[in-house]
């Protein structure tokens, strides 16, 4: 909010953003994932950009960054939870960010998924939510349905890890493979998809 503030006083969004590594800014870069699937320099121009205007921390825009790289793997049927290439794309940007990563790979080996998600964190940051929505990937073996509902049934920030998981698992699997249900009662469900076609249309018709 107070990075918002700064925009609405006039301040330039490169300077905007506030020092926080929260996981505002990486929630939100869904779309560039999809709009910038086939352009991965533009795509961590874009996210780095959205980031700093209200999130200017390295583990935000790293965050942010490797949010949408997943999204743009997935659309390119490419696995979204290789870890490797993860680390690799979001490569110099934050050393924490990479470690929480690299935990994943550990806390996979756990038999049980509340002891491993609380290792990963509670999710309040950009980091931990990414982490935590992978891992969730993983173990769901990239079921949209299974992996929203282990993200949403976290303890912590669950809506926002949950949120994550719908939208690599969504771009992953399809929308016409996403159960009706999800759809049922939805707020905005027309402005969500007026927005979604014009994204296409703007993406491919232009």
């Amino acid at each position: 909010m107070e990075g918002i503030g700064n925009l609405e006083k006039g301040m330039n969004w490169r300077t905007s953003g506030i020092l926080s590594a929260g996981c505002g800014a990486m929630m939100r870069v869904s779309p560039i994932g999809l709009y910038f699937y086939d352009n991965p320099e533009k795509l961590k121009e874009i996210a780095t950009s959205t980031s700093i205007l209200d999130h200017n921390h390295p583990v935000a825009i790293a965050s942010a960054v490797g949010n949408a790289y997943a999204v743009s793997r997935a659309v390119n049927n490419q696995d979204p939870t290789n870890l490797e290439a993860m680390i690799q794309f979001t490569k110099g940007i934050s050393p924490v960010f990479t470690n929480k990563i690299r935990l994943i790979e550990k806390v996979l080996q756990y038999e049980n998924s509340d002891k491993a998600i609380s290792e990963l964190g509670e999710g309040w940051y950009g980091d931990e939510t990414l982490a935590i929505a992978l891992y969730c990937l993983i173990k769901s073996k990239m079921d949209f349905e299974r992996s929203v509902i282990m993200g949403a049934t976290t303890n912590g920030d669950s809506d926002s890890i949950s949120s994550v998981c719908g939208g690599i698992a969504g771009a992953y699997c399809g929308y016409s493979n996403i159960p009706k249900r999800f759809f049922r009662g939805l707020e905005n469900r027309k402005g969500i998809l007026a927005n979604a076609a014009g994204l296409y249309k703007k993406r491919f018709e232009n």
